[in-house]
């Protein structure tokens, strides 16, 4: 049936109306048959009931903060732009940390698609929204300091969220709970100084990285780090360096410390959402 709906659609001399009560397949019809213009999924999704009410709960517990759920959407000058949330990034950030697949993170027609219901969910607590965004802030501001070969430097736009998802498996390892996600609500104070911890996240991803490039050499394999970075294998990679730096960490300068910081209560870990 869709694809009958797809060819009558496309001959221009054509048109029958449809009434679809099942709104899920109604909102593929639109998602698949507006590939031929500038709809995006992401439009598609602007007005839908969850994604307005995380809106309106992100702006009514932070009244300077935006949320913004259209393309094109320009944030008012009373706004913080530190609490500026763009859904399109939400979704990235959310399937990096929470789905713990930062190699899904650049396809956001997947995440507006498939992986929606997934991803964003009713009462999902504006501060995690904030603490997620607060540290892609970070990474940004850190980014041209942190220990990164010219390969993953030259790939911001979507290193940066396996950078992220770094930060959460260096998370879950302190807390002895790798196969968990630690709220990003929990790690608030420390993304607002982030310093120590951002330079541990990049040095899981450059070691992951290297350990992965030695591993194709010794097997005679030709190794594209552009191809590694969409493949779960570097998400692997990354949470073996992860693990290693947490049981390190009490050896390093202020180690302990940090380890004290980077400590939640086992309220705030969940399990990590499924994305396969």
């Amino acid at each position: 049936m869709l694809q009958q709906i797809k060819n009558e659609i496309a001959n221009p001399y054509y048109h029958r109306f449809y009434e679809i009560p099942d709104r899920a397949f109604a909102d593929r019809i639109s998602i698949n048959t507006n590939s031929q213009s500038a709809v995006k999924p992401r439009d598609l999704r602007s007005n839908e009931k969850v994604m307005v009410g995380l809106k309106r709960a992100f702006e009514a517990r932070y009244p300077d903060g935006f949320y913004m759920t259209k393309r094109g959407e320009e944030r008012p000058a009373d706004k913080d732009a530190t609490k500026t949330v763009d859904a399109a990034v939400l979704a990235k950030m959310l399937m990096a940390w929470h789905c713990q697949r930062p190699n899904i993170s650049y396809n956001e027609k997947k995440l507006f698609d498939e992986y929606y219901k997934t991803l964003f969910r009713t009462g999902y607590d504006p501060t995690s929204i904030l603490a997620l965004q607060t540290w892609l802030n970070a990474v940004d501001e850190a980014w041209p300091n942190l220990a990164l070969n010219e390969v993953l430097k030259a790939g911001r736009s979507y290193v940066k969220f396996h950078i992220l998802f770094s930060v959460s498996a260096i998370f879950a390892a302190i807390n002895k709970e790798p196969t968990q996600v630690v709220e990003p609500s929990a790690t608030m104070e420390v993304a607002q100084n982030p310093g120590d911890v951002l330079p541990l996240a990049a040095n899981c991803l450059e070691n992951a990285l290297q350990n992965a490039l030695n591993q194709a050499q010794i097997g005679g394999k030709v190794f594209s780090p552009q191809n590694w970075l969409k493949n779960n294998a570097s998400v692997q990679g990354e949470m073996l360096v992860a693990g290693t730096i947490a049981s390190m960490l009490p050896g390093f300068p202020n180690g302990k410390a940090l380890l004290d910081l980077m400590r939640v209560p086992a309220g705030d870990l969940a399990n990590r959402r499924a994305a396969e």
